[in-house]
């Protein structure tokens, strides 16, 4: 009996010494900021199964899949993880209580469903969840993972900080980097990188940018400029991306499914202009904003990022003076520029040609009230405030440019068509 009592403490303390050696490596990768995919990955090489993280919603934030489960991926270019919802046998449906008593639940991986063993990570915000399918797990890999779930706290936690904090060194790199170079990215490497960040890809979104001008983007002005925008959207109760690249700080804003497309552009548009009026007057001569279109597909992460910066640089040429642009109202300019510049010129000839010329030889400004006439859904009222002149000299002002032109400006065909021959006019200016 003492032989076999000794064995079994000798083969006891080998466990223990193992799963010691087996923690510490993985201590080695937060040390050495190998980040939250290898940690994944090293658990998963435990369990030869499937690691999940959760939200308390049972939502997938990061995963890994080892190579022995490519068979999950023979019919689909992409992996779908949403949990069973399967209703509780006894009550015939599933409770809060029900979810945090149980220490398994079953998950659909594409087609497949496949119970995991379920951890909750001490930060109570989410849940490791290890894939039992081919069989239990066994006690040496619970107390491996056991002793991993606070690093892999912190990690999660280093994670959102780092979103919200302005480092000098750019943790946001490869994420921009995948961004630049999204078109030969396929889905999954861009739902990697988008986990790696917590980027919640599933959203539909709309993209802000600003752009600090000052020469050189010195890393005090960009500093205060994202801590300024960090503490404001941190108490605004919406769900963003904060992050800097170069000479920007971008700010992606994510909604729900339901809004629309307009609805949200503006909302974030009423975001980005508050943003900036919260920057001190010394500063927001340095800074222009962008805001992009909504979009909610994967593949177009890149393309909301690219309109923002687009929309910058078109209001540089089309007023200066106007601090945050809209990449959805610069949509003429948008479609016209895809025109080449024999039929943006006869778009021109065939309408405002004639005011110009009659501001070229007189020294009025017609084509600026024009402009500024549509900008203002032809609001007499409005329209001479900004112009600085009474309403009667509008008037004639008004009187004088249908005369040239040769319309009353009633009929909404007509109006469409000497708007965008003002847009054409400011892009023939350019060239």
């Amino acid at each position: 009996m003492r032989v076999i009592f000794r064995e079994l403490e000798l083969r006891q303390l080998s466990n223990q010494a193992f799963v010691i050696n087996e923690t510490r490596k993985f201590c080695q990768l937060f040390t050495s900021n190998s980040g939250i995919s290898s940690m994944l990955s090293m658990l998963s090489s435990y369990t030869d199964s499937i690691i999940l993280i959760t939200d308390y919603n049972d939502k997938s934030v990061y995963f890994h899949i080892p190579d022995s489960y490519a068979n999950l991926l023979q019919t689909s270019s992409r992996v779908v993880i949403r949990p069973d919802k399967s209703k509780n046998a006894e009550s015939g449906k599933e409770t809060d209580s029900d979810k945090e008593a149980s220490n398994t639940r079953r998950f659909w991986i594409n087609k497949q469903i496949i119970p995991f063993a379920v951890f909750p990570i001490p930060s109570g915000r989410y849940y490791l969840c290890a894939d039992i399918n081919a069989a239990p797990l066994s006690e040496d890999i619970v107390s491996i993972i056991t002793n991993c779930l606070p690093i892999l706290s912190t990690e999660l936690e280093t994670i959102q900080v780092n979103q919200r904090r302005f480092s000098s060194t750019n943790h946001f790199a490869p994420f921009f980097s995948m961004l630049s170079d999204m078109r030969s990215k396929s889905s999954e490497e861009i739902r990697i990188v988008c986990n790696t960040f917590s980027f919640p890809y599933d959203c539909k979104r709309v993209c802000i940018a600003y752009e600090i001008q000052q020469a050189g983007s010195p890393d005090r002005l960009m500093r205060t400029v994202y801590d300024k925008f960090s503490t404001i959207l941190e108490n605004s109760g919406q769900q963003y991306f904060l992050s800097f690249y170069n000479d920007y700080v971008i700010i992606f804003l994510f909604f729900q499914k339901n809004i629309s497309n307009l609805e949200a552009v503006n909302q974030a548009q009423m975001t980005a202009e508050y943003l900036y009026q919260s920057l001190d007057e010394s500063l927001r001569q340095w800074v222009r904003g962008g805001v992009s279109r909504s979009h909610s597909r994967l593949v177009t992460i890149g393309t909301a990022f690219e309109e923002s910066l687009i929309s910058i640089n078109m209001q540089s040429h089309l007023n200066p003076q106007k601090a945050v642009a809209s990449y959805l109202r610069q949509i003429p300019y948008h479609l016209l520029r895809n025109l080449n510049h024999h039929d943006l010129n006869k778009i021109y000839n065939d309408t405002i040609v004639r005011l110009v010329d009659y501001d070229q030889a007189n020294g009025t400004c017609l084509v600026h009230t024009l402009r500024m006439y549509l900008e203002n859904r032809m609001v007499i009222r409005e329209t001479s405030r900004q112009l600085f002149i009474h309403r009667n000299t509008l008037a004639d002002h008004l009187n004088l440019i249908k005369r040239i032109l040769g319309t009353d400006l009633e009929a909404m065909d007509e109006i469409f068509s000497f708007y965008l021959g003002l847009c054409a006019y400011d892009l023939l200016k350019e060239t």
